[in-house]
């Protein structure tokens, strides 16, 4: 029994560094060349309007004190747990 034994740990201690030698095998190549890709399509999918940063006109529709008042009251409400808790009640209740 003692023999079994001192093999199993031979081939053990011999084998345990051919398995960590081949975790560091590369891995498929098609994924690499592949990488970053979806997120960028993603991201191009959900710009509403790609040319908007080489656009420097201003937007026609809305004026700054009508958008800084929405600006405003966002962050008011979105700071108050209260009110959101009553804003997701009322939409829970249609």
């Amino acid at each position: 029994m003692h023999m079994n034994m001192n093999k199993m740990l031979r081939l053990l201690v011999a084998g345990a560094p051919l398995l960590m030698v081949a975790g560091c095998a590369t891995g498929p190549e098609a994924v690499e060349n592949d990488f970053g890709n979806s997120v960028r399509q993603m991201t191009q999918s959900q710009t509403a309007d790609p040319t908007a940063p080489a656009d420097s006109n201003p937007l026609d529709h809305g004026d700054g004190a009508r958008i800084n008042g929405a600006i405003e009251a966002y962050r008011n409400s979105a700071s108050d747990p209260k009110v959101l808790k009553d804003q997701m009640n009322a939409d829970n209740n249609r």
